[in-house]
């Protein structure tokens, strides 16, 4: 046998007290009758119940105690087996690891940020399997699909500008490489989730976002940066921090390209937002959509449990209670003698 919450077992102490405070409450009681005559002469001008239906119902309230104090332990034994089905989805998150996510216009940075967007669907995502795709000039699986979000996590952790050898953005080959990378040909039970600052040196994004509306998968895009340009900050082996250059020595200056995200996003059926500082775009597209999309069941396993059965000291106690009630305390009578001795109720 086992106990689900055996703290409550410490209501048995209070089990104890009771039984204490009823024991002397009896003994005053009596000794109050004491005071008022000598026994003997106080039972002929006082009824009620005897002492022994007076300890009947102290015991039978203190077990009903007793009783509602393992009911709440909640005792199991017993083991039956249950089925447990994991529905869900699965999504891909494509993460932009180029140079130009480096750009502050949003804090801490735009790769910063962008994990933070990751972190945030893990916390709304409820059974979905979720993978990671890396990409910068070119793109590869980081996390293949897992229900394990600790996983997700640390190979998140890893991600940096210099995960991948060549730079530039490759939003299409990402895209590409999300489609191949899903379970089955068809979309259903499947999204896309892109993060970027939406510069494409490549080309191919709206072609994929085509294929993916072909296959019934919606990617949703959140742009990653401000509109207005700003310079990309890079670290040194020195330790110093200088702005990154062209060949030529120009200050190499990136933007937001919204326009790209929302032709890829409505393109493919899904929906884009920008980045805010409130943080909150990622539960929206979540709730909003993906949510709401039909899911499948992912994974099914068996469990074992042992049977509750607080109900039976629940039913004691029950039945304590009932009878303790059963038991009347009798109305205190006072009688008065008639002439010739003879007693009569008043």
């Amino acid at each position: 046998m086992d106990l689900a919450n055996p703290a409550a077992l410490w209501l048995l102490t209070a089990t104890a007290a009771l039984a204490l405070w009823l024991g002397l409450s009896e003994r005053r009681r009596r000794l109050a009758l004491e005071r008022l005559a000598q026994l003997a002469e106080a039972r002929g001008l006082v009824r009620g119940p005897s002492p022994r239906l007076r300890r009947a119902k102290a015991a039978m309230l203190t077990a009903a105690f007793a009783a509602a104090a393992v009911a709440l332990a909640q005792p199991r034994w017993g083991v039956h087996v249950e089925e447990v089905k994991q529905r869900g989805i699965d999504i891909y998150v494509l993460v932009d690891t180029s140079r130009s996510m480096l750009a502050e216009d949003v804090g801490p940075s735009r790769l910063g940020r962008a994990k933070r967007e990751v972190l945030d669907l893990l916390q709304e995502s409820t059974g979905d399997r979720v993978g990671l795709i890396a990409f910068a000039g070119t793109a590869f699986v980081q996390c293949p699909l897992t229900p394990d979000y600790g996983a997700v996590r640390m190979f998140l952790e890893q991600m940096e500008p210099d995960l991948l050898p060549r730079g530039g953005t490759a939003i299409g080959e990402a895209l590409r490489l999300a489609l191949r990378s899903f379970d089955e040909a068809g979309g259903r039970y499947k999204a896309v989730i892109l993060i970027t600052d939406g510069e494409d040196h490549t080309g191919g994004a709206l072609e994929m976002a085509e294929a993916a509306a072909e296959r019934g998968v919606p990617i949703f895009a959140i742009g990653i940066g401000s509109p207005d340009k700003s310079p990309i900050p890079i670290r040194g082996d020195d330790g110093a921090v200088r702005n990154l250059q062209d060949r030529a020595g120009r200050v190499v200056m990136t933007a937001l390209d919204e326009a790209l995200l929302q032709r890829v996003a409505l393109t493919s059926g899904g929906a884009y937002v920008r980045a805010t500082p409130t943080g909150s775009e990622m539960q929206r597209i979540y709730d909003e959509r993906i949510a709401e999309m039909e899911k499948k069941v992912l994974e099914t396993g068996r469990i074992e449990r042992l049977g509750n059965h607080f109900q039976l000291p629940l039913l004691v106690c029950a039945l304590l209670l009932l009878g303790e009630a059963a038991v009347g305390e009798g109305g205190l009578r006072a009688e008065r003698r008639r002439p010739g001795g003879r007693q009569t109720d008043a």
